[in-house]
């Protein structure tokens, strides 16, 4: 049998006796506290591990406690060791469950810098720039749903039924003067321009009904104030009055919707900037609501607007005669894109492209028709510039605003004293009115 060295058990399984003379030469070691701890938690381990399997439930379920606070204790208190290195993974000591929230490195890589976003700025209030001005083509955009047959109109002789089927606008301009909202035009020498259109209209209306044309007033008295919107307004009621008994369905669901963009206009019967007097007309240009309006409004070639005016400048009474407006699609661009660009204009927003599918060659015709017919039963209203067949091009609201064939008549000029004698003579005001409806039968029918 092998000797046993000092520390070696017995093979009965008692410990060796330590010899004296050895205590005598160094000093005994104590054990490590490590490995205290490690024989203290094996033992605590293994008499709970039987109290746990062999134990009553009411003990098992103390022990699992406590194995749960000793487990958390440990955790909480960290062991005594040295700092680990930054570039250490903790990927590298085994665990049972890895915490999801831990990152691959200690060092987390930097978040992305967002990229900066700029305040938009509000499109109800654009600063006007010559670029953010621009124009619509000049094309149809709405369903061609109606098209009249002209050429039945032409070579007609005059008589009750040489305008059967056109319906014709009088626009007499200006009106109302013990309403709340006052517009009587210009005045000199206490005539006012809104009692002399008014009383022309009305001539007009006369004239043309008798050759079967329907009339249509945009003012049905003297002192009655009509909008400028509510002119256009009305235009395109009429116009989709018609227009809505051509469809069923879809179509004519989509122009009740269009319908109410510009009924505003007629209920409110205001040009007031705030507010929703000019509806879908507000601002510069035609947003794409307005712009199908016009476009539908293009198709009725039945259809004709005169609005009637007296001219007025008081710093030269000497000016005189008779001027006939139209407005082409240059004209009303030009204007736009000079307001838009003008700052002391406040009321030009929101700022839409200029619409532009006017019918210039129809609309200058009308307007060449009604100051030859006019000035050939009233010479005395001629000027130069008509004479050499100029007809003068302007941006008037209620020639803009609606895409019918129109024109503006300015029959004189209060403020010249010939003029006012002519414009305020019945004698005159029935030739003036007769030359206004002879330009438009002339339009149909020669």
């Amino acid at each position: 049998m092998k000797k046993q060295g000092p520390f070696e058990s017995a093979s009965h399984g008692r410990s060796p006796v330590r010899k004296p003379e050895l205590s005598r030469r160094r000093k005994v070691r104590r054990p490590s506290p490590v490995v205290v701890a490690v024989v203290v938690v094996a033992v605590l381990l293994a008499a709970l591990a039987s109290l746990t399997w062999f134990g009553p439930p009411s003990v098992r379920t103390s022990v699992v406690a406590a194995f749960r606070s000793v487990f958390a204790h440990a955790e909480a208190t960290p062991a005594p060791t040295s700092t680990p290195e930054p570039t250490r993974s903790p990927t590298t000591s085994p665990t049972t469950s890895p915490a999801p929230t831990l990152s691959p490195s200690l060092s987390p890589s930097p978040s992305p810098t967002p990229m900066p976003v700029s305040t938009p700025v509000p499109t109800i209030t654009p600063r006007p720039t010559t670029a953010a001005f621009t124009k619509l083509p000049a094309v149809n955009t709405a369903k061609i749903l109606y098209r009249p047959d002209l050429s039945k109109y032409v070579g007609q002789p005059k008589s009750s039924t040489s305008l059967d089927g056109i319906t014709v606008f009088v626009d007499a301009g200006h009106g109302g003067y013990t309403t709340s909202i006052t517009d009587v035009g210009a005045t000199y020498a206490g005539v006012k321009e809104a009692s002399v259109n008014w009383q022309v209209a009305q001539k007009v209306k006369a004239d043309l009904e008798a050759w079967g044309a329907h009339v249509i007033m945009t003012r049905t008295a003297d002192d009655q104030f009509r909008s400028l919107h509510y002119r256009v307004a009305r235009v395109a009621q009429e116009v989709f009055r018609i227009h809505k008994q051509l469809v069923g369905g879809s179509d004519l669901t989509e122009l009740e919707r269009l319908e109410a963009l510009f009924t505003p206009s007629l209920l409110l019967n205001t040009d007031s900037y705030s507010g929703n007097g000019r509806s879908v007309y507000k601002g510069l240009g035609a947003r794409p609501d307005l712009r199908t309006i016009l476009d539908i409004e293009n198709q009725h070639k039945d259809i004709v607007f005169v609005a009637l005016h007296c001219n007025s400048l008081p710093t030269s009474t000497k000016v005189h005669g008779l001027s006939v407006y139209w407005a082409s699609r240059n004209a009303i661009f030009n204007d736009e894109l000079a307001l838009s660009k003008n700052s002391s204009v406040t009321d030009k927003y929101p700022l839409n492209p200029s619409y532009q599918f006017y019918d210039d060659t129809a609309r200058r015709k009308f307007a060449i028709e009604l100051r030859d017919r006019i000035l050939a039963l009233c010479p005395d209203l001629a000027v130069p510039d008509a004479r050499d067949g100029q007809i003068p091009e302007g941006n008037y609201a209620v020639l803009r605003e609606e895409n019918v064939v129109s024109a503006l008549v300015e029959m004189g000029y209060l403020t010249n004293a010939a003029d006012s004698a002519l414009l305020t003579s019945d004698e005159y005001q029935t030739k003036i009115a007769q030359g206004v409806a002879d330009g438009i039968y002339a339009y149909y029918c020669s």
